[in-house]
């Protein structure tokens, strides 16, 4: 049993709950610093209290978990890591630290990997904002072109774009209430594997009859005006294992709902 958890001294971190005797443990396994939070270990060190908070890894650990056993078929509740249809996975922002997602192949516990980052420096994921929407798996029937006639199974992180800080302060005191949010007003689908897009939604004009843009895998919304930094719901309403609706509210006040046929 392990336990994963981000701290405010800069570091996502992994600790060993019970040693396979059975023995209580506590020892850390690993710790893995970002290198978008490694400026603030000289906050840390200079102890300036009138600085800026440094929040280090912020944001909340999702765990994906696949479990086919030690030789394929049956689920025996442990991740082995010589079979390559076993995966544990974990997913998590840095929230009030930057605009940033990680994912990290922890199949072997003790000798974990950097899948990907993604964040507000990819062209990909321009809108995003502060980190906050915690991720959220799932699987859905992907299909590349509308035309394929069958559909892969594809594990999937349902994220939203994030707060937009703007919005910490008050009219009159520096904040920006009440104007369009320059960053944060998107809903991402993206591959939980590679951290590529697979579909967004964002502030923009309606062009084309589905409203789709293949080439840039954008659905572009004119009332996607302000930051959602809300997890969002998903549902899979017909029982077969894939999702194929969400829901999110935005700090606007507006629930928007998403269908995946």
């Amino acid at each position: 049993i392990r336990i994963v958890y981000g701290s405010a001294d800069g570091y996502l971190r992994m600790l060993t709950n019970t040693e396979t005797s059975g023995a209580e443990s506590g020892r850390e396994s690993w710790a893995f610093m970002p290198r978008s939070v490694m400026n603030q270990q000289k906050v840390l060190m200079d102890e300036d209290n009138g600085g800026a908070f440094p929040y280090g890894v912020d944001g909340p650990v999702v765990a994906y978990v696949q479990d086919f056993g030690s030789s394929g078929g049956v689920a025996d509740n442990v991740i082995n890591s010589g079979n390559p249809d076993d995966a544990a996975w974990l997913f998590f922002g840095l929230r009030r630290s930057g605009a940033f997602y990680y994912g990290i192949n922890a199949t072997d516990p003790d000798n974990p990997s950097l899948m990907w980052r993604i964040g507000s420096t990819d062209v990909s994921y321009t809108e995003m904002g502060l980190s906050f929407s915690e991720p959220v798996v799932a699987r859905i029937a992907y299909k590349v072109n509308p035309a394929d006639t069958t559909a892969t199974t594809k594990t999937v992180l349902f994220v939203a774009g994030g707060y937009a800080s703007k919005k910490d302060g008050e009219n009159g005191s520096g904040g920006n209430l009440g104007t369009d949010d320059g960053q944060g007003n998107a809903i991402y689908l993206i591959d939980a594997e590679t951290g590529a897009l697979i579909w967004k939604a964002k502030q923009g004009t309606f062009s084309v009859l589905d409203n789709y843009n293949d080439a840039t895998q954008t659905y572009p919304h004119p009332l996607l005006q302000d930051s959602i930094p809300s997890q969002i719901s998903v549902l899979d309403t017909d029982g077969d294992g894939f999702a194929d609706r969400f829901y999110v509210g935005d700090t606007g006040g507006r629930v928007w709902r998403g269908d995946l046929p």
